[in-house]
């Protein structure tokens, strides 16, 4: 329960670690990462529409639902970004957000594809932006 977030023990597994943390000494994100994510939801809501979405992986769904504006858009995932991706250009969004670690940290076995690039940074949190 108290080992370090890498070291997570018999419970930690690319199975489980899409809905439990690996240890109690983090919640979703680690620490140190907290002010990122809170400043990454903050900033999209001055700079989307109604006519962007934001794609939003389990993890951060609790964020971005306490710290994005209510009325702007979210497209939830767990594991499949392309499919997230796929559904929102169906939905007829124009502008395409997503936010996640700036450098791969291998959390939730999840990489930004190259089709997104960096708009802003929060520390190790990044908002990136879809380019088609």
């Amino acid at each position: 329960m108290t080992v370090r977030y890498e070291n997570g023990g018999p419970f930690y597994s690319p199975y489980t670690i899409a809905y439990f943390p690996s240890t109690m000494l983090h919640n979703t994100v680690l620490l140190q990462d907290v002010e990122g994510i809170i400043k990454s939801f903050e900033w999209l809501n001055g700079h989307m529409d109604n006519r962007s979405v934001v794609l939003v992986q389990h993890a951060l769904l609790g964020w971005a639902l306490s710290h994005l504006d209510g009325k702007l858009h979210i497209l939830y995932y767990v594991k499949d970004l392309k499919s997230a991706l796929t559904l929102s250009s169906e939905l007829g969004f124009n502008k395409v957000y997503l936010v996640w670690w700036g450098v791969n940290t291998g959390w939730y076995g999840l990489e930004v594809p190259r089709y997104f690039t960096p708009v802003h940074n929060f520390g190790r949190i990044s908002i990136f932006r879809y380019v088609s």
